[in-house]
């Protein structure tokens, strides 16, 4: 929801969160500081660009103990990442993707260095599929964050039960 304004996405904050939450899916509200701190308990926080207000701004605003995460494209995006108070990270594009088109594909000696240096959760984004998820695993990377494989196929469920399997295997 990129181009919604910040009632929109409170709105479909709060539909998500009546679907998921029961379920115990937390909800992140993706670049709105502003939509996640009014939807305060219903979502478990907010994911942050590195364009997006600042994580220690954010984590001011929300309620205590709400996530803040933060997507990187580099190791020193990572690592700076480190030093402030992000719960967990989005590394990436680790494909090429029609979602982001402003970032460049990651090589898997990034990937890697990544994952060897992440100190906290860390989610592999961009251009993600059951055909390559394997190759993601196979660099020791756990987390997934898709979205387009998603919104892309007749099967959603049968999509995110692939890609889950292939996540679970490699445990």
């Amino acid at each position: 929801m990129k181009t919604a304004t910040t009632p929109e996405r409170i709105a479909a904050g709060r539909r998500l969160a009546a679907q998921l939450t029961p379920r115990g899916v937390p909800v992140l509200v993706n670049d709105d500081v502003d939509a996640a701190t009014e939807l305060g308990d219903l979502v478990a926080g907010v994911h942050l660009g590195q364009h997006d207000l600042p994580v220690e701004l954010a984590r001011a605003q929300l309620r205590p103990g709400a996530w803040v995460g933060l997507s990187t494209h580099t190791g020193a995006e990572l690592a700076a990442g480190h030093a402030g108070s992000a719960t967990h990270f989005g590394i990436g594009a680790c494909f090429a993707t029609t979602t982001k088109l402003d970032h460049r594909v990651l090589g898997h000696s990034d990937l890697a260095a990544a994952v060897a240096s992440a100190r906290r959760p860390l989610f592999a984004i961009g251009g993600i599929t059951p055909e390559n998820v394997g190759e993601l695993v196979a660099l020791g990377i756990r987390r997934i964050a898709v979205s387009q494989a998603l919104l892309a196929t007749s099967d959603p469920k049968a999509t995110a039960a692939a890609m889950r399997r292939r996540l679970l295997d490699s445990a």
